[in-house]
Parts: structure tokens; C-alpha cells; sequence
């Protein structure tokens, strides 16, 4: 803008010195003309800043509204558990198994009475099963979502021992009010509150 002033200020001078009265007046309104651009030129510029710069307060507002719902939302859905089984149980084919000891339960994720987990929103799971056998048949339990099976656990105590452990973890993307427990096969499942082999975990991920 000075550099604008300053060279109309050199043109008018000149102007005045070479035209004649009539040439002076119109120099003087092309002068103001142009003078008059140059402030609706940056009128609107300064229009344009502000216009960007309250869409930019916008945007930041919503991400911080969105940054504290979000953190809110975690918090109330932190949902994970871990459940184990304090003693020695004979379960039947198809009977669900009921981890009666929790470690962790947020928000009562794992129900003890039932043994089932009842998912409580959508979203990505894991899902982790360990199983404590101590017989030299064969056990096989599942991991079942609304009765459909998941993953397996087999285990399987050789000659030389008598108690053996195996174990299995999935990932699984579940809807909210989906079922999920554990069933085994005919057999002799092993617990105890000191040593914590049968167990059950879950947490949501995102």
C-alpha cells in the first residue's frame, strides 16, 4: 500500500506539472478510482481472512467436541474381564463352563451366574481360553458365539503326565447383545484359586 501511495503521489505531481486543468481533474478521478480498487480489493481480502479464519474456529471446535465425546465414550466402554475357575469341575458335553472367579470385570462384562458375556457394543473383541486338564482322554472345548464355535482348545495329557494345559485367542468383530461362552466336550476340568489354569478373558479393542 505505501508503494502504491507514494507512486501516485510521484504520478500526480508530474500530472500537475505537464496538464492542463481539465487533464489534471481527470488524472485526479482515475487516480481516486484506482485508489478506490485497491481498498475494495483489500476489504475483501481482510472479508476472506475472516470468513477462513471462523471456519477454522468451527472446525477446531468440532474436533475438540468430537476429541471429548470420544474420550467420554472410552471411558463409559472400557469393557474387558478375566474369569477363572477356582476348583475342580466334571463338565458335561454342551454345558456351558462357568469361570466363577473374576480378576477383572469392567463394567460386568462377564456374568459369573451364567458364565456368558453378553457383548454391549459393536465393535472388535479378543478373546482369549485356557483350559487345565488332568486325565489322559482327550478334551476339547470351544469358544461360542451365539452357540456357533470360534476357535477350539484340545487338550491332550500324554502317558508321562497326568495334567496338561492348552490354549486359544481370536479376534472377533461381535454386534452389541451377541452371546459369548465357553462349552467343552465330556470331562474332568482342572481350577484352583492359587494356581490359575483355567481362565477366560475378553476386552474390547476399538
Amino acid at each position: 500500500m505505501a508503494v502504491w501511495l507514494v507512486f501516485l503521489s510521484l504520478l500526480y505531481g508530474f500530472c500537475f506539472c505537464t496538464q492542463t486543468l481539465e487533464d489534471q481533474v481527470a488524472s485526479l478521478d482515475a487516480i481516486v478510482r484506482s485508489l478506490d480498487a485497491i481498498v475494495r480489493q483489500q476489504n475483501d481480502n481482510i472479508t476472506a481472512l475472516l470468513v477462513a479464519n471462523n471456519i477454522l474456529k468451527q472446525e477446531v471446535a468440532v474436533l475438540h467436541e468430537k476429541n471429548v465425546k470420544d474420550r467420554v465414550r472410552r471411558q463409559s466402554e472400557a469393557f474387558g474381564f478375566t474369569a477363572y475357575l477356582d476348583g475342580d469341575e466334571h463338565i458335561h458335553k454342551g454345558q456351558t463352563l462357568k469361570f466363577n472367579r473374576t480378576l477383572y470385570n469392567a463394567n460386568h462384562m462377564y456374568n459369573l451366574n451364567t458364565g456368558v458375556v453378553t457383548i454391549p457394543v459393536e465393535g472388535k473383541y479378543i478373546f482369549s481360553v485356557a483350559i487345565e486338564h488332568y486325565q489322559q482322554q482327550i478334551l476339547r472345548c470351544y469358544l461360542l458365539v451365539n452357540g456357533e464355535n470360534m476357535i477350539d482348545v484340545i487338550i491332550h495329557a500324554d502317558s508321562h503326565s497326568l495334567n496338561t494345559q492348552s490354549s486359544n485367542t481370536a479376534v472377533l468383530g461381535l454386534n452389541a447383545g451377541n452371546a459369548v461362552w465357553v462349552t467343552c466336550d465330556e470331562g474332568h476340568v482342572f481350577g484352583d484359586n492359587s494356581f490359575r489354569g483355567t481362565t477366560f478373558s475378553g476386552a474390547l479393542l476399538n
